[in-house]
């Protein structure tokens, strides 16, 4: 019988980690990684460059069915969710496919992990601030403050 998977679908800063922690000592093996979000959708991210300070350019390439069922056979418990925002438009956005993990996975199981959005902003902010981003958060100007906010919600 295959075992069940396990995918906890919210955002970063909602207690995933703690979850992988738990997926690790009683359900493993399991992953604390955005990546699945991507292989989620059938594509990975190649030249990744988290703070655009670069000319290396942020692109999704799909992924054949082989390569998903290879990615997804590796663990059992996947944790960690940011949403892909990557280009300059919308069609880049990118968030788990739920009918795709669904359909795949049919005796999955989905934990949606909220938090209250005053303290996960914060929290979020702070994460922004450790990720080598400090000089940034250092000279942001409201505009790009209410732009990051604006992103989030």
């Amino acid at each position: 019988m295959p075992e069940n998977k396990i995918f906890a679908i919210g955002f970063n800063k909602t207690g995933t980690s703690t979850l992988h922690a738990l997926f690790s000592k009683y359900a493993p093996p399991s992953i604390h990684d955005v990546n699945w979000w991507f292989a989620s959708n059938k594509t990975k991210l190649v030249n990744y460059n988290r703070c655009g300070h670069n000319d290396k350019k942020n692109n999704l390439v799909s992924i054949n069915n082989d390569e998903f069922h290879q990615y997804f056979s590796r663990f059992r418990c996947y944790t960690d969710g940011y949403e892909g925002y990557f280009g300059t438009s919308d069609e880049q956005l990118v968030f788990p496919d739920l009918k795709t993990l669904g359909n795949s996975f049919p005796n999955a199981k989905f934990i949606l992990n909220t938090r209250p959005l005053y303290k996960w902003l914060v929290s979020r902010l702070v994460n922004f601030g450790r990720t080598g981003l400090t000089p940034v958060l250092g000279q942001m100007n409201p505009v790009l403050y209410k732009n990051i906010m604006e992103r989030w919600v």
